[in-house]
């Protein structure tokens, strides 16, 4: 079964300037196919999303929507979905970039 998880992006900056928030693909490089990764290079599928409803992906603007906020500090939530089950027992990770541009 999908499970459903969020966590958040703190943006801090000097002035009330407008920013645009991006994730990018992660260890699989793709944004429409991100996966997680045990140790012994097991993976499941899993994807993020802009709001809890989990229909508009977070990418980088070509693939999936970028968010946008106005200073000094916003706090963005990030809600994540699995699309897949593991196979195998195990920790799984992934590592997405987050790219801020004013």
């Amino acid at each position: 079964t999908d499970v459903n998880a969020n966590g958040t992006i703190t943006v801090n900056c000097t002035i009330a300037a407008p920013f645009d928030v991006a994730l990018d693909g992660g260890g699989s490089g793709d944004i429409n196919n991100r996966t997680l990764t045990n140790a012994e290079n097991a993976t499941f599928g899993y994807q993020l999303y802009t709001e809890a409803n989990n229909t508009t992906v977070w990418g980088d603007g070509t693939d999936g929507n970028t968010v946008s906020g106005t200073g000094p500090s916003e706090t963005l939530t990030v809600y994540g979905k699995t699309t897949s089950g593991p196979t195998a027992a195990g920790v799984y990770t992934d590592s997405v970039t987050v790219t801020v541009t004013y």
